[in-house]
């Protein structure tokens, strides 16, 4: 009999998340802020915006709108897994494990061509 506490599809135990990896909405609306957030996952999703950038300058310069949602979870992952931040390991686990919070997350980490630097 399988251990209720693993997650079936990654063989990680679940936990109880910190308080710190909760998303802060603005008052009375649905849109999250980058700089409300906690700086944990302030911390993951500003490095996310680095492995944005190489894969625009190592990978693929314009991304078609099919693969881009795979292109932004794919780099909020690498962002977590990479990081010496003490919550980045939880916060990696609940991206795997929770699709709201990675749906939630995902329009924080967006390509803007036009913030890009150009050198």
């Amino acid at each position: 009999m399988a251990d209720a506490s693993l997650d079936p599809y990654h063989g990680i135990p679940q936990g109880t998340w910190s308080s710190k990896m909760d998303l802060i909405f603005l008052a009375g609306m649905t849109r999250l802020m980058l700089m409300s957030q906690h700086p944990s996952v302030h911390a993951i999703i500003h490095d996310s915006f680095k492995n944005i950038q190489a894969y625009l300058l190592l990978v693929n310069s314009f991304p078609d709108a099919v693969v881009l949602p795979a292109v932004l979870k794919d780099c909020l992952f690498s962002a977590a897994a990479e990081s010496q931040n003490p919550l980045a390991l939880d916060i990696h686990q609940q991206l795997h494990q929770d699709a709201l919070y990675m749906g939630k997350l995902c329009p924080l980490v967006r390509i803007s061509y036009d913030e890009l630097p150009l050198h």
